[in-house]
C-alpha cells in the first residue's frame, strides 16, 4: 500500500514540476524518497533516482546547499550499491 502512495505521490510531484511549481514537487519528491527509503533501503535504485530527482527539483528552487546533500547522498548509495570490480 506504501508503494502505491509513493507512486501516485511521484506522479503528482513530475506534473508540479511541468507546472512550474519547483518547490511543491521537492517537498513530494522528499516525501517519496523517505517511504522508498523506508519499503526498499538506502541503495535501491529507485531511491537512488529519487535523489536525483529530488536535486533537480531543489535546483530548479536555487536550494543549492541542499542540493550538494542530496548528490552526496545518492553519490554515497551508488557507491555502496556497486561492486567493487565496477569501481575503476
Amino acid at each position: 500500500m506504501r508503494a502505491d502512495l509513493a507512486i501516485a505521490r511521484f506522479n503528482y510531484a513530475k506534473a508540479l514540476v511541468r507546472l512550474g511549481r519547483y518547490g511543491d514537487a521537492a517537498l513530494l519528491l522528499g516525501e517519496v524518497r523517505a517511504i522508498e527509503a523506508d519499503l526498499f533501503g538506502e541503495e535501491h535504485p529507485d531511491v537512488l533516482n529519487g535523489d536525483l530527482n529530488l536535486a533537480i527539483a531543489l535546483a530548479s528552487c536555487r536550494q543549492f546547499d541542499e542540493v550538494g546533500l542530496v548528490v552526496d547522498r545518492c553519490l554515497a548509495g551508488m557507491r555502496s550499491a556497486t561492486p567493487p570490480w565496477c569501481i575503476s
